[in-house]
C-alpha cells in the first residue's frame, strides 16, 4: 500500500515540477511529514506504546526487594550509673522468581504486541491521510494559481474587447447595447479576478 502511495506521489511530482511553485511537491510532502504536529503526536504515542512490551516481559524476570532499618536506643541504669547505647539494625533482602501466575504475563506480552501492531497501523493510516491532504493542498494551490492567471488573461481580454467595441461604437458600427454588454462582461471578469 505504501508502495502505491509513493508511486502516486512520484507521478504527481513528475507532472508538476518545482518551477510551478516555490517548492516542489516532494519538498512539500517531506516538510509535512517531518513537521506535522498530528504525526509527531502519533509517533510519540507509538513510542509510549512500545514501552509496554518490556514492561510486560518484566513479569518473567525475577524481582529483588531490599530493606534496611536502624534505630538507636539509650538505656540508663541507676545502679551502676552506666549509660548503654544500643544501635540495632535490621536488613533484609528478598529475591523471588515467579514460576506460574495464571498466564497473566503471557497474555500481557500478547496484549502489548497487539497494541503495538494496532498503533503502528493507526500511525500508517495517519501518515497516508496527512500526505493525501498535503497533495490535495499542493494541487489546490496550483489550481488557484492557474485559475488566477486565466482570470487575469480573461480580464485583460475584456478590457481590449471593450476598447474595440467603444471604437466601433464611435465609428457607428455598433450600438450602445454592445458597449454595455462589453462593460458587463468586463465587470464580471474583474469580479472573477478579485475572487482569487
Amino acid at each position: 500500500m505504501r508502495y502505491r502511495l509513493l508511486v502516486g506521489v512520484a507521478a504527481i511530482c513528475a507532472l508538476f515540477p518545482s518551477k510551478t511553485l516555490a517548492i516542489s511537491l516532494g519538498e512539500a510532502l517531506a516538510f509535512s511529514y517531518e513537521n506535522n504536529p498530528t504525526l509527531k503526536a502519533g509517533r510519540a504515542y507509538l513510542e509510549s506504546v512500545n514501552e509496554d512490551l518490556p514492561q510486560a516481559y518484566s513479569g518473567f524476570m525475577p524481582s529483588l526487594q531490599g530493606s534496611y532499618s536502624r534505630s538507636r536506643e539509650r538505656e540508663e541504669t541507676t545502679v551502676t550509673s552506666n549509660n548503654e547505647i544500643n544501635s540495632p539494625y535490621l536488613a533484609s533482602l528478598k529475591l523471588s522468581q515467579p514460576l506460574f501466575n495464571g498466564g497473566h504475563t503471557i497474555y500481557s506480552v500478547k496484549a502489548a504486541k497487539n497494541n503495538i501492531a494496532a498503533s503502528q497501523y493507526r500511525l500508517k493510516q495517519l501518515e497516508q491521510e496527512i500526505l493525501r491532504e498535503s497533495i490535495s493542498a499542493y494541487l489546490n494551490v496550483i489550481y488557484a494559481k492557474d485559475a488566477l492567471k486565466i482570470s487575469e488573461k480573461n480580464k485583460n481580454t475584456y478590457v481590449e474587447y471593450l476598447k474595440a467595441t467603444q471604437n466601433r461604437f464611435d465609428l457607428g458600427e455598433t450600438t450602445i447595447t454592445d458597449v454595455l454588454q462589453s462593460k458587463t462582461r468586463l465587470a464580471q471578469a474583474k469580479s472573477d479576478y478579485s475572487k482569487y
